[in-house]
């Protein structure tokens, strides 16, 4: 009942109450890992970020087949408290566990690229695309790693492939126009 009204708690947007529901929820049934997910899911809304990696730890702890955990922490690591490598080796724990997760590939192509590690970056993004073909980020993304490698006319080429998905996206038109000017400069 107190994992339940957490939920109810959460999407209403209390989530002091949430996660004081969550914590009793855990008093009777402490190896609960959606409680311990749910409550890591709420610290972060509550700007807790540590207290949420805290959370998705106890929640792997309790079951092994917790991808989503092991991914949620790599989104805090990432996003919140730009860890990149502890971001990227979330990623990859979730990965192992569920080797076909598009959103794991696409966020450790992400945190690869962030730490400059392009052609890992670039390894994560075609998995991601094995997996969502037709993925407008995917694409983009990919295309922004390439133009960081100067490989313009291969970034041109994912930047047409996002344009297929989003024709009137401003960034990837604007990525694209600024690899057209790179690969005018190189010279012969």
């Amino acid at each position: 009942m107190w994992y339940w009204r957490g939920n109810v708690l959460y999407e209403l947007g209390d989530y002091k109450g949430a996660v004081a529901s969550y914590d009793k929820a855990l008093y009777i049934q402490p190896k609960d890992y959606w409680a311990w997910y749910e409550r890591g899911m709420v610290l972060r809304q509550l700007g807790r970020y540590e207290d949420a990696l805290a959370s998705f730890d106890k929640a792997t702890e309790t079951e092994t087949w917790g991808y989503w955990a092991w991914y949620r922490r790599g989104l805090v690591a990432l996003e919140d408290l730009r860890w990149y490598e502890e971001a990227i080796a979330c990623f990859d724990i979730c990965l192992e566990i569920s080797p076909t997760n598009y959103w794991a590939w696409y966020r450790r192509g992400d945190a690869l690229d962030r730490v400059g590690k392009y052609y890992q970056a670039i390894a994560s993004f075609d998995k991601a695309l094995e997996v969502r073909p037709t993925d407008y980020w995917a694409w983009y993304r990919r295309g922004e790693a390439l133009r960081q490698m100067r490989r313009y006319q291969d970034a041109i080429a994912c930047f047409d492939k996002a344009l297929e998905i989003r024709p009137d996206d401003r960034n990837t038109l604007n990525s694209k126009h600024l690899s057209l000017d790179q690969l005018g400069k190189q010279p012969n």
